[in-house]
């Protein structure tokens, strides 16, 4: 399980992430072979990975913190 603040929509690919994106990719290629990494977002677990493994992968949005107003 994990919460954060950052968007569940907002892949690790795209901006403002993509440096970071990069660097991993650069640093660990291995993972692209393993994953799509489509569903990757900044500071969560790979679904792709855990719920192949056998895992649930929960993700908590906390609220507040994102693109939509609050009241929706």
């Amino acid at each position: 399980m994990t919460m954060g603040p950052y968007g569940k929509g907002r892949r690790f690919q795209d901006e403002p992430y993509t440096s970071r994106w990069q660097r991993l990719v650069d640093d660990h290629p291995e993972i692209l072979a393993a994953s799509t990494c489509q569903y990757l977002a900044y500071e969560t677990v790979d679904p792709q990975l855990w719920t192949a493994a056998g895992y649930a992968v929960v993700r908590v949005d906390t609220r507040g913190t994102g693109d939509k107003p609050d009241h929706l």
